[in-house]
């Protein structure tokens, strides 16, 4: 949708007579490489945005760039708290905190009748801000978390995991992790035999 959007711009003339132009850029999912990429983009393209950056520590590692050069960053695909608080001068967040998804998450997951929640989040600052909201929402809905567990975000291991929230007979497991990392969890839980 946001291509659709950049070409029915361009097709009008574009902003001020000038053409939008995406430039992508590949950081491998690693945060000193988008750092990298970021400086690229902006000292030796002098871009005038940057756009729809994904993944906490990679936009906070971009963020001095931003702030040195002037340079906006444009609905980062993170909700991480720290991008939100305190407000940063170039950054234009578009969706909700991680924590105050995580937080309104346990508040359903309570008005639904859901007592024994497992929380897992990953070992990095992602996780720890959404564990954050989570642990909010479990004091707001007077309860405890009948499971608190951290994993490696990197290199994620569930079958001791799925064996603990099993035998704390969890109603409900909140993850704050990856896609990959929710899909092996979830697959863990379902192989999961005494």
């Amino acid at each position: 949708t946001v291509l659709m959007a950049i070409d029915e711009i361009n097709a009008k003339g574009g902003v001020h007579g000038q053409k939008i132009e995406l430039v992508s850029l590949d950081d491998q999912f690693d945060p000193k490489l988008a750092a990298e990429n970021a400086r690229k983009l902006i000292e030796e393209q002098q871009v005038l945005a940057m756009f729809l950056t994904r993944g906490t520590p990679h936009t906070q590692a971009i963020v001095p760039l931003l702030d040195k050069h002037g340079v906006v960053l444009v609905a980062p695909s993170t909700g991480a708290m720290a991008l939100h608080q305190p407000v940063l001068k170039y950054v234009f967040n578009v969706r909700a905190t991680y924590q105050i998804e995580a937080e309104k998450a346990v508040k359903h997951l309570a008005s639904i009748g859901m007592t024994r929640i497992a929380v897992l989040h990953s070992d990095d600052s992602f996780g720890a801000d959404g564990v954050a909201g989570a642990q909010k929402g479990l004091a707001n809905a007077k309860l405890t978390p009948v499971v608190l567990e951290k994993f490696e975000r990197a290199k994620p291991e569930f079958t001791a995991l799925a064996g603990t929230i099993a035998k704390a007979n969890a109603q409900a497991v909140l993850m704050v992790a990856s896609a990959e990392a929710v899909s092996k969890a979830i697959e863990a839980l379902r192989d999961w035999r005494p």
